[in-house]
């Protein structure tokens, strides 16, 4: 059973636009579009409220500016343990920023909750990296989803 996913992209765009979209909690949830979001904080504990999908915890677990991020969620809803979700940034000179996403923690789901979640959220990192390089790309102003 595959414990993680591993995704890059690389994003024309300025470093601290690019950190401040990828350090907020749950920007990656979505249903084909980013943002809407509505974040309720209690210290390193997060309420994603999402238009479409709903609600989803996320735990913040490491903010380093402008290098990493670390989050866990629970990808398929409460009734499956969280994954680890680590965004690594890295600048080069020719302003673009690499965002690498390191997903963990499949391997301790059930075998039908690993099946349903998986490969969904294979496809789900590809359409949120793509999402979030139009919406970092584009001259709208899009620090926060």
């Amino acid at each position: 059973m595959e414990d993680a996913i591993t995704t890059s992209i690389d994003i024309t765009a300025d470093l601290g636009r690019v950190w401040d979209f990828v350090s907020e909690p749950g920007w990656w949830i979505n249903d084909g579009t980013l943002g809407g979001h509505r974040v309720e904080r209690d210290g390193d504990e997060c309420t994603v409220h999402d238009p479409d999908l709903g609600a989803f915890a996320v735990g913040v677990v490491a903010l380093e500016p402008r290098r990493r991020a670390v989050f866990t969620w629970h990808p398929g809803g409460d009734d499956v343990p969280r994954t680890t979700v680590e965004l690594t940034l890295e600048a080069r000179e020719d302003g673009v920023v690499r965002v690498t996403v390191v997903e963990t923690g499949f391997a301790a789901m059930s075998a039908p909750a690993h099946a349903r979640n998986y490969d969904e959220n294979v496809s789900g990192w590809s359409e949120a990296l793509h999402l979030a390089l139009v919406r970092l790309e584009s001259r709208a102003d899009a620090a926060r989803p």
